[in-house]
């Protein structure tokens, strides 16, 4: 007998499990305490680029801010986490605005290392675009500038997505398991038609001996 009853349709809202991508970026997280600030401080010498006054400046200035600020970001994503992926460590990420944010953010640190002006007792020093790729000073020193805003301005970002979005809670449920009240009604409606149909045959079943019945008494008599 075919079922009356009409199957729910599966939620439209599902969500899905978080991305490798989203995973990788917020355990880049951990590293980026130590290694943002490092690399701020000495990252153009690594690639042969000058080296002077401002890196030492950066040591004392700006470097203990950014360790300060990248550890506070890990902490808090990382509560968030635990509070909503039940403390497994395989289900940890980053929102997806967070994770594109801190790829614009890491990548603008890499560039600016690379037109960054320094200098000394003797005077600026040029950058290392300046020196292995004979852009002027002058130019350097603008998109030195320029990189310099888009990085504190994506900071901000990174902190204000970092505080204010919140992580879904059923990270991690699968299809089958949103499917399973769905299929547990509809193999509840399915029963219940069975037991009908069982009642109806077994009544039927019950009226046929007693015609048999009946007709045996009428030619004996």
């Amino acid at each position: 007998m075919k079922s009356k009853h009409q199957t729910p349709p599966p939620p439209t809202n599902t969500i899905q499990s978080p991305t490798i991508f989203q995973k990788v970026m917020f355990w880049t997280l951990l590293p980026s305490i130590l290694l943002i600030p490092l690399w701020l401080f000495a990252g153009r010498t690594l690639f042969g680029g000058p080296s002077g006054w401002g890196g030492i400046t950066y040591m004392f200035t700006i470097c203990p801010a950014l360790f300060l600020c990248h550890l506070l970001i890990f902490l808090v994503c990382l509560c968030k986490n635990r509070r909503c992926g039940k403390g497994c460590s395989a289900t940890y990420h980053a929102s997806y605005p967070l994770a594109m944010a801190l790829v614009v953010y890491d990548t603008t640190l890499f560039l600016q290392q690379f037109v960054m002006n320094d200098g000394g007792d003797t005077g600026p020093s040029g950058s290392w675009a300046s020196h292995h790729l004979g852009l002027s000073v002058a130019v350097s020193t603008k998109m030195d500038a320029l990189l310099t805003i888009c990085i504190f301005f994506l900071l901000f970002v990174i902190m204000f997505l970092t505080f204010t979005m919140e992580l879904e809670e059923d990270y991690g449920v699968g299809q089958e398991a949103l499917m399973a009240p769905l299929v547990t009604e509809e193999h509840k409606v399915d029963g219940e038609e069975d037991s009908v149909v069982k009642d109806s045959s077994s009544t039927l079943g019950v009226h046929s001996t007693e015609e048999n019945v009946s007709q045996v008494e009428i030619c004996f008599v």
